[in-house]
């Protein structure tokens, strides 16, 4: 069977995302410190209930970030329209609570004549404060908030765009430089921790891994062979990787909410070990030694890549002939295993925009991502995930924008008029990590796929902010086309 939509039917038939209205008060001291946050959100569902209860409570979950707020008031409700059902897309929830706090506290900052990253640096959470159980009820174990912000500010060059931005204003020109930073939290890997992994070791000497998981443009293949790979010392294309398959394991899940490497990754690395003890114990007789003495030896001049006697690298077997000793002429193991708990991932976005006083057009001109993933397995895939992310986030902020008339018709179900950011819009994104590896999975791992929302579409919404606040204008909703944002200038408020 072969199903084929319109772009227009796709847009308007699967899930839609984010859509909740906001109103949200800070409390603080006269010295800055914040004492309470209050929100009240309702959420738009769409036509029917489909997450939004799962949505709503992420949300309440995050609400306080890495911030110290000893207090919190939250009250959500979910609104049935006559518009595309609204689930989980990229942080499901998360990334609303983040915005929702990151602009509360630039708008506080400003009535008090508070610098904005003073306030964040007065009220985050040090890292000797940790572990930290967020009135929300997340439970964060490691982080380091202010290094985070401190490596946004110095990776966007924080002087000299605001150096630039006083030249600017000094002159009246009409291009106003903005700067927004975003400091978020997050959770990765929640719902059920336990997954499946099942690694072979054939008669040739080729390694099969299986999963349930379904990998779709994460770079699982990479991560998962170069992981089992480093361990047994083969090289990555001498693993063969089939995930989606259901009949191999017992358990599989999905990738959402970011558990792949830290959930399916810790199933994987505690099969690996298995075949490995297996394998050392087998290699043991056959060298006529004990298997504490036997080790890993990639393949090198003294042979094919196998096990060896430790200090002894040319007494060695084959992982081939390892393998045919086995039960069945392989050696294999299945692992359901769960990760300890959640991890939680934060990190700190800046933006830089120009904002045309005349048109409303905004252009970014600069943007940072400093996010900590825990342990990085893959550089390069984190660096996409990275990039990928913050665009997201960046689109949603200036663009993206599914709308609705008064009879629930969509406006923008077509590509030509729904916008997308692209290469032109957005400026290379400089991206840096930090490292708290977490204990609640083997691997120490973090997610990183959903970063980018949660950090990104507030610092770009701080930033158009800033550049607009000389004139009065403390707040637009998004997104900030050029349209809402003229209209605002032109009424002094908005």
């Amino acid at each position: 069977v072969r199903h084929v939509q319109s772009r227009w039917e796709n847009l308007t038939s699967m899930v839609a995302g984010r859509d909740t209205h906001s109103r949200v008060k800070l409390g603080l001291g006269t010295d800055g410190s914040i004492h309470s946050l209050s929100v009240d959100m309702v959420v738009d569902a769409g036509s029917t209930a489909h997450m939004s209860g799962l949505l709503m409570v992420s949300m309440m979950r995050q609400a306080t970030g890495l911030y110290r707020i000893p207090n919190l008031h939250w009250n959500s409700v979910a609104a049935l329209t006559n518009t595309t059902p609204v689930g989980a897309y990229r942080g499901a929830g998360q990334p609303e609570a983040n915005h929702a706090r990151e602009r509360i506290i630039d708008v506080a900052a400003r009535r008090l004549g508070i610098d904005p990253i003073g306030l964040r640096r007065r009220n985050l959470l040090r890292s000797d404060e940790l572990p930290h159980t967020a009135p929300g009820g997340v439970h964060y174990d490691v982080a380091d908030p202010h290094a985070a912000l401190e490596a946004a500010l110095d990776l966007v060059d924080l002087g000299r765009w605001r150096d630039e931005q006083s030249l600017r204003r000094a002159a009246n020109n009409s291009n106003a430089i903005g700067v927004g930073v975003a400091c978020y939290a997050q959770t990765s890997g929640r719902g059920s921790p336990v997954d499946s992994a099942r690694v072979t070791i054939t008669s040739d000497g080729r390694t099969l891994v299986q999963c349930g998981s379904a990998s779709h443009g994460q770079g699982h293949l990479t991560t998962m062979t170069s992981l089992v790979a480093d361990a047994l010392g083969l090289r990555p294309e001498d693993v063969d990787f089939v995930d989606s398959d259901s009949d191999a394991v017992p358990q599989a899940l999905t990738t959402g909410g970011s558990r792949a490497t830290q959930v399916l990754g810790t199933a994987l690395a505690n099969a690996t070990d298995d075949v490995l003890d297996m394998a050392r114990h087998i290699a043991a007789t056959m060298l006529e030694a004990s298997a504490d003495d036997i080790v890993v030896s990639p393949a090198d001049e003294s042979g094919p890549a196998g096990l060896s006697v430790a200090g002894v690298p040319a007494r060695r077997v084959s992982w081939a002939d390892i393998a045919q000793r086995g039960t069945n002429r392989c050696i294999q193991a299945l692992r359901s295993d769960a990760a300890a708990g959640e991890a939680h991932p934060y990190g700190t976005h800046a933006s830089v925009v120009e904002v045309d006083l005349e048109t409303g057009l905004v252009r970014l001109l600069a943007h940072a991502a400093v996010d900590d993933c825990g342990v990085v397995l893959q550089p390069e895939l984190v660096e996409g995930q990275q990039h990928g992310g913050s665009v997201a986030g960046i689109g949603q902020a200036l663009w993206e924008n599914l709308g609705y008339d008064a009879e629930g018709t969509p406006q923008n179900a077509y590509f030509a008029t729904y916008g997308l950011p692209s290469a032109a819009e957005v400026p290379f994104v400089s991206t840096s990590t930090l490292c708290t590896p977490t204990d609640r999975n083997r691997l120490g791992t973090k997610g990183i796929g959903e970063n980018g929302c949660n950090g990104a579409t507030a610092a770009v919404h701080n930033a158009v902010c800033d550049a607009l606040a000389h004139l009065g204008i403390e707040h637009i909703d998004l997104p900030l086309t050029p349209e809402s944002i003229w209209q605002a200038i032109r009424s002094g408020s908005a």
